[in-house]
């Protein structure tokens, strides 16, 4: 605020300020902006920051079948958006609640948590729910772009698939802390000193 305002003026920023970011508004803002965020299990970024394809969140039920694939290992979801404006939507649906799980989760098992808080008086329950919801969908579409990168797989005679290859970031996020872990300075330091000990 600049310093030569009034103490009425101040006073009026001030209070619409804090009525713009009241719980009320800021939801029902924050559910409207919900449709740039999407999040997925395999974004095109990887293969071309400018790309743009279906989001897709993969589910696969793992095997111990020894091989180091989505399905096997559980991750993180990654999160994808158009523009930085909707990084505090994503922020607020990943709070930890005292129960340990994320706002989101709360909207998805529709608990009675979830319903206390986004009981607003000018809103539907439902229809915040579901607007922040949407961020976690499957795109149905399989919408791929030329930017990411593709295969020519072949079946029959002069047919084939085109592939897109996408990347599990959550999967790449995962073995790259396991792989820090084991060239941690503490654990190379023990595994000394226990050869040392034999």
């Amino acid at each position: 605020m600049k310093a030569d305002l009034g103490e009425d003026e101040k006073q009026k920023i001030l209070d619409e300020l804090e009525e713009q970011f009241s719980l009320s508004v800021w939801l029902l803002d924050a559910a409207k902006r919900a449709i740039k965020l999407s999040i997925v299990s395999h974004p095109c970024k990887f293969s071309h920051p400018k790309a743009r394809t279906s989001g897709i969140i993969f589910k696969n039920k793992g095997e111990t079948d020894g091989y180091l694939r989505s399905g096997n290992v559980e991750y993180d979801l990654d999160i994808i958006f158009d523009t930085s404006a909707v990084m505090d939507v994503y922020e607020f649906l990943t709070l930890k609640t005292e129960l340990g799980k994320t706002i989101l989760d709360h909207l998805e098992i529709d608990s009675a948590q979830a319903k206390e808080t986004f009981a607003i008086p000018n809103a539907n329950y439902e229809e915040l729910r579901q607007a922040f919801l949407s961020i976690k969908q499957s795109d149905s579409s399989n919408k791929t772009d030329r930017l990411v990168k593709q295969v020519y797989f072949p079946l029959e005679k002069d047919s084939y698939h085109l592939l897109s290859i996408l990347t599990p970031s959550g999967l790449l996020t995962k073995v790259k802390r396991q792989i820090d872990e084991l060239h941690s300075i503490e654990k190379i330091k023990e595994a000394r000193e226990c050869r040392k000990k034999k």
